[in-house]
């Protein structure tokens, strides 16, 4: 009797343990089987890998809002794709001729330069109150975060922070980057990029921003704007006589100020002027 019911219970646990290795054998059979199946309705739908072609343009997403257009138009909306690097500028607004292609490291020297050559007056540049003294001493300060190596864009930066300061730009309804990064990601500067791959500043619209001061004379030195919106602000005292020097220039509008003076010979000589 001890030895059949010794034997039945062996039977018993042979029987056990077989079924364990059957559900043990169907779990990898189901998932191999499930493998196949996935890779075989991945690759069916296409969605198999694919080169992509080296050459091919790059998209971006359309929420990226940069002020560097993509071609020689000029876009009141920002256009959509990343700034580029900053260019290599082949002229010069600074006349006297400081040297507009060099990329090398500029020196604190070197925008005190450039700075005298857009404003020679020392007294202005020498006393604190100016905002020709307030645009260079926050260069300066920029310079050891933001530093600038094409010597054309450190006289635009020069001019804009001034605008800045003449105006009251801490008190501007919109502000949004200035005084920070790349110059062509302020509010209302505009800029384009021309055959030559270089990036100028083309287009400033400062329109209805609560401006309050005076236009002052070093926006003259940005000779590749084309057009000039600050109406409806709270600007006064004259047209500077240094805008007979943006020969690109094709509009300007400055109504609903409270400018005054003579137009005079400041902008008669524009020859590409419009409206």
């Amino acid at each position: 009797e001890y030895n059949k019911n010794w034997n039945a219970n062996a039977d018993y646990v042979d029987k056990l343990v077989w079924y364990k290795d059957r559900r043990i054998l169907g779990i990898i059979v189901t998932v191999v089987v499930a493998f196949l199946v996935g890779c075989s309705v991945l690759y069916f739908s296409g969605g198999n890998e694919t080169v992509e072609n080296p050459n091919k343009e790059e998209t971006f997403d359309a929420t990226i809002k940069e002020n560097i257009p993509d071609s020689n138009h000029i876009k009141a909306d920002a256009p959509v794709y990343p700034l580029p690097p900053p260019p290599e500028i082949d002229h010069s607004v600074l006349q006297g001729g400081f040297d507009g292609t060099s990329l090398k490291p500029l020196s604190a020297d070197d925008y005190q330069n450039i700075i005298e050559k857009i404003t020679p007056d020392a007294g202005v540049l020498s006393n604190s109150d100016t905002p020709q003294s307030k645009a260079k001493a926050w260069l300066l300060e920029e310079r050891t975060k933001y530093n600038v190596e094409v010597p054309v864009r450190v006289g635009v930066r020069y001019a804009l922070a001034t605008l800045y300061y003449a105006t009251n730009g801490d008190k501007w309804l919109n502000n949004t980057n200035w005084k920070s990064g790349h110059e062509c990601l302020w509010n209302g500067v505009y800029c384009e990029l021309d055959a030559n791959n270089i990036v100028s500043v083309t287009y400033l619209n400062l329109v209805t921003n609560n401006l309050d001061g005076s236009i002052p004379e070093e926006v003259g030195y940005i000779e590749t704007l084309r057009r000039i919106e600050l109406g409806s602000n709270q600007l006064v005292g004259p047209i500077p006589q240094t805008f007979s020097r943006l020969s690109e220039l094709r509009t300007i509008s400055v109504s609903d100020n409270q400018l005054t003076g003579e137009i005079g010979t400041n902008i008669d000589g524009l020859t590409k002027l419009a409206n």
